[in-house]
């Protein structure tokens, strides 16, 4: 799970140094991924203050 996210965050900065050829999917995939990493992380934090 940590490995996926570890993509993700590779990604998200590789494509921030080509924001001059920002297409909506990229933008998309931004938000989606954000959403994604910000659900996991509090589901991890739920799991460990029970």
């Amino acid at each position: 799970m940590f490995s996926i996210i570890l993509l993700l965050v590779i990604l998200l900065i590789s494509n921030f140094f080509h924001l001059y050829a920002i297409r909506m999917d990229i933008l998309v995939f931004y938000v989606v991924a954000t959403i994604f990493i910000a659900f996991t992380g509090a589901g991890n934090i739920i799991k460990k203050s029970q």
